[in-house]
């Protein structure tokens, strides 16, 4: 036996399916989270960088739930930046949306600027890692 769960939560994305990849796996009490981009639930990326922000955090809230666990148990995110905005700017509005979710401390944080994404349209993709 593996030791692994994998989470496959009742709103995420047919492109999961599709590409056969689980939203989360959790090995022993770390949840480790596929990269999360801003889908709206027909499969559409948002438009604007906000809404994106606002839909990967109602993703990782699916997915922590249904892991047993909350935003307080998020250990790290890493961000990932396009350059379709100013990295900063969106830094800033990661921030705004983030502290609307996660209380103070917050969780360690490292944010890459990159040279594009693999979804058509994603300005940014947030890999996040919990202890459950």
């Amino acid at each position: 036996m593996s030791g692994i769960v994998y989470i496959h939560h009742k709103n995420r994305n047919d492109l999961y399916d599709k590409y056969n990849i689980s939203p989360a796996t959790l090995s022993g009490n770390i949840l480790l989270m596929s990269g999360l981009v801003g889908f709206r639930p027909d499969g559409s990326v948002a438009d604007s960088l906000e809404e994106q922000i606002e839909l990967i955090f109602e993703q990782a809230k699916d997915v922590l739930e249904e892991a047993g666990g909350d935003f307080s148990n998020i250990a790290s995110f890493d961000t990932y930046h396009t350059g379709e905005v100013a990295i900063f700017d969106q830094m800033e509005a990661f921030m705004s949306v983030r502290d609307r979710y996660v209380q103070r401390p917050g969780p360690a944080w490292t944010s890459l600027g990159v040279s594009g994404l693999a979804i058509p349209g994603a300005a940014i993709e947030v890999k996040i890692t919990a202890y459950i």
